[in-house]
């Protein structure tokens, strides 16, 4: 692995470019008949803003920094959407394929959901192949050093300060309601709100609305009374199994 993508990095999408860049651009340079090959692997869906906003930030920066031309893949797994073991069956076998016929010089998967399939599938698909994971939460970086020979750039996402932040927007307010889906994807950041949440809760009755059906989440909501903070987190399926990935407009991880 090139010494400029050893070290451990922390950065937001900005600064995600410009260290990855580093390493980049250390590498020995390929021979004209191929260009050096960069594989995003998106965890789950093609509108997901996050990704789309750090891998259009990647390309910008990458032709600010170099004139050598790279060829960049991306691929979707879609984890959230579906969740079976033979769809991430399916999705090994078609990248195992496609690294082997194009081997990739940097492999950067993207969120939460790309943390255990990495750990798990990383020897069938990439063995000896450079990973940056991105987008990552940084708890979940700290829990996963199974992963060798990658670097991990982990994004700050504090259930705590958003609730901090609503406090000055609402200061009367002594109800707390934190709405999610009901994926496994969607539960984990559940657990990541109680346990940042259990700080303040003396201050509010705190409620949790997890894996409703999307209209009975819906008419709970609007019966909140007007004192209530409501912490969106995911919903990337709800209670009746229907897929709800974020749009465009979305964000987050």
């Amino acid at each position: 692995m090139p010494t400029g993508l050893r070290r451990v990095l922390a950065a937001p999408c900005a600064g995600f470019v410009c260290a990855i860049l580093v390493g980049i651009v250390a590498w020995p340079a390929a021979g004209n008949e191929q260009r050096r090959r960069i594989y995003f692997l998106e965890s789950l869906t093609p509108t997901q803003f996050a990704a789309i906003r750090t891998i259009d930030a990647f390309k910008k920066r990458l032709s600010e920094r170099t004139s050598e031309s790279f060829e960049i893949f991306i691929d979707y797994m879609e984890l959230g959407r579906f969740p079976g073991q033979a769809h991430v069956d399916r999705t090994v076998q078609y990248l195992a394929g496609k690294y082997a016929e194009a081997p990739p010089d940097v492999l950067i998967p993207l969120g939460r959901a790309a943390v255990p399939f990495m750990l798990q599938y990383r020897d069938v698909l990439a063995p000896r192949v450079p990973v940056i994971m991105a987008n990552i939460p940084a708890r979940t970086a700290a829990e996963a050093k199974g992963l060798g020979n990658a670097v991990w750039v982990p994004t700050e996402y504090n259930f705590a300060k958003t609730l901090e932040l609503a406090q000055g927007l609402q200061p009367e307010a002594r109800n707390l309601v934190v709405i999610a889906g009901a994926s496994e994807y969607d539960r984990s950041w559940v657990e990541d709100a109680r346990r940042e949440l259990a700080a303040r809760a003396d201050r509010y009755k705190t409620r949790y609305i997890v894996g409703l059906a999307y209209d009975d989440m819906l008419r709970e909501v609007s019966q909140l009374s007007p004192d209530t903070v409501v912490i969106m987190s995911f919903v990337f399926v709800d209670g009746a199994g229907l897929p709800r990935p974020p749009g465009r407009c979305g964000c987050g991880r």
